[in-house]
């Protein structure tokens, strides 16, 4: 068996595809403890949300109804994130945040990166940390952002 992504970043929800062979309804995948409900399921795959995991390796058992464990795979959890600074200049209207997100995604995409990426940026008074789902801390440091992990 195999997933994908095999390094999801570990504490969001990540979408999982697992791949094997002869899956059936009401089979049952565990995910340290949680066990998600699998989605599109073929004998061949079948989708996964997952929640926040602890960052390491793991293994994933995947159990069959009526007949034990079918197998197991192995993925890891991620500590890390990516910020993509783009040397491009976007002087037009971007079309709101999905917009100025969508332009983010195809620049990373150019460059050969994977994964999904926001553009660093509010509507209105909220700061632009506050669109992300882990927030980063910041600080002011001779008129530049620097970020770290709490």
């Amino acid at each position: 068996m195999s997933v994908h992504p095999d390094a999801p970043i570990a504490d969001v929800t990540s979408s999982v595809t697992v791949y094997g062979s002869q899956f059936e309804p009401g089979l049952t995948v565990a995910f340290g403890s949680e066990y998600p409900t699998p989605t599109n399921l073929t004998s061949t795959r079948f989708d996964v949300l997952v929640g926040p995991q602890s960052p390491g390796p793991t293994t994933v058992p995947v159990t069959n109804p009526g007949c034990g464990e079918q197998g197991e795979a192995g993925i890891v959890f991620r500590d890390d994130r990516v910020a993509l600074v783009s040397s491009v200049t976007c002087t037009s209207n971007l079309g709101g945040l999905a917009g100025a997100d969508a332009k983010c995604n195809r620049l990373a995409a150019a460059a050969g990166l994977t994964g999904s990426y926001m553009a660093w940026m509010s509507v209105g008074v909220d700061d632009p940390d506050s669109r992300f789902p882990i927030r980063p801390k910041r600080s002011l440091r001779r008129g530049q952002w620097r970020f770290h992990r709490e």
